[in-house]
């Protein structure tokens, strides 16, 4: 239980940003899987932006995640995401290979190393006195 005047700090990390010059290729394969998150998926993608919070707001400022990661690494995390799997068992298709040729193109060269970003939603609230 929340004691009155304590905060609660909730925290959930949305959809990454697809890497410069990759928009159209990324935007391809979430096409692909799109159907198959869970609903739940969404609303924490979307920052729990339609969640009814019982205390008041505390402002926050805009907070990324980042990582430096070469290209297999962004694969072998396409290849994690829950939808992806999902794909694949409701299809037999595997929508990272479907997807590999031309997101392997859009990356550059293969050694290269790019910032992949996900926005960090943020709420704090505190609990009336």
């Amino acid at each position: 239980m929340l004691a009155p005047g304590g905060v609660l700090a909730a925290w959930a990390y949305g959809d990454f940003l697809a890497p410069e010059g990759m928009v159209e290729e990324v935007a391809a394969f979430r096409f692909q899987i799109d159907e198959y998150w869970q609903r739940e998926n969404a609303e924490v993608r979307d920052g729990y932006t339609g969640y009814a919070w019982p205390f008041a707001a505390l402002p926050t400022t805009p907070v990324w995640l980042e990582a430096q990661w070469g290209l297999g690494r962004f694969l072998g995390y396409l290849n994690s995401l829950s939808a992806s799997e999902r794909c694949r068992a409701a299809t037999g298709d595997d929508p990272v290979a479907m997807h590999r040729t031309a997101l392997t193109q859009a990356w550059g060269m293969a050694e290269d190393v790019r910032t992949i970003q996900w926005p960090l939603h943020l709420h704090l609230r505190r609990k009336a006195e």
